[in-house]
């Protein structure tokens, strides 16, 4: 290390560690965010704007508390306030109030109470090779062990921003030329019913685990589409051969998620039913 006057005569960076600082605190943004979904503010919001007082006896908290969780989402862009009282902004209206057709925050459950104390794990992942919220020699998953609620509300979330996602992927890929989908691992179903809705002549096939696939059968009813999207049980591991008669197929947000050796197993699988 240099002498003081030798520091003094160093030229200014002309860069700042504001991006390590936005790095080093994202947590705190996150964890504001997830308590006030864990006390379904934005929801209860929806219905009247409230002032920290109010929301203290709503919550049976002091107000101090209240007025700290209100002013954070405010400054997350979450809540605007007008004339004392705090209301949620376009954002958290559409995707933060509990039962919205777009309702995003069964997703940031899941991250806060099945993931976040992972990461806190982070350097025992790297130095193991191993996940640090599930046990691969007993799960298939890290789903398979989750509270069957929480999993509920976060497959709504899924579906919500799969629903976008899907969108995106109509307008990037002309399926105009295909006639049969199969989504392998296609949880809700949201990128076969957007798909289908883009492309009338299009019918799809969601294969996923038992239990995700009722969930699929009751967002295709919901859009009406029960006559052309199927939502086919199976294990995409275990079963020997996926559904066949189909001319094109979709791997969505799966194959990040398992082994190279797994990945092979899945692509041959999906190679051995299209002869693509």
């Amino acid at each position: 290390m240099g002498t003081l006057a030798e520091l003094k005569h160093e030229p200014e960076p002309d860069i700042t560690p504001i991006p390590l600082m936005q790095l080093a605190t994202a947590f705190w943004g996150f964890k504001t965010l997830s308590t006030a979904i864990d006390m379904d503010l934005f929801t209860r919001l929806e219905a009247s704007p409230m002032n920290p007082p109010e929301l203290a006896r709503w919550l049976n908290i002091e107000e101090r508390p209240a007025e700290m969780i209100l002013t954070g989402c405010a400054g997350l862009g979450l809540l605007s306030k007008q004339n004392g009282r705090y209301r949620n902004t376009p954002l958290a209206e559409t995707f933060l109030v509990r039962g919205g057709r777009y309702y995003f925050g069964g997703f940031v459950t899941m991250l806060n109470h099945r993931l976040y104390s992972g990461w806190d794990k982070l350097p025992q992942a790297m130095r193991t090779n191993r996940p640090t919220t599930w046990d691969p020699d007993k799960q298939k998953s890290l789903f398979e062990a989750a509270d069957p609620e929480m999993m509920g509300t976060f497959w709504q979330a899924m579906h919500s921003l799969s629903t976008f996602t899907a969108r995106e992927l109509g307008d990037a890929v002309d399926f105009s030329r295909f006639r049969k989908l199969l989504d392998v691992g296609g949880g809700s179903g949201a990128f076969d019913i957007e798909l289908c809705l883009r492309y009338p002549n299009l019918s799809a096939t969601v294969y996923d685990l038992p239990f995700v696939t009722g969930i699929a059968a009751e967002k295709i009813a919901e859009a009406g589409l029960s006559a052309r999207i199927t939502a086919r049980p199976g294990d995409f591991f275990a079963d020997p051969k996926y559904p066949d008669n189909h001319d094109v197929i979709l791997l969505s947000m799966i194959m990040h998620d398992w082994s190279e050796e797994q990945d092979r197993d899945i692509l041959r699988k999906c190679h051995e039913v299209t002869g693509e």
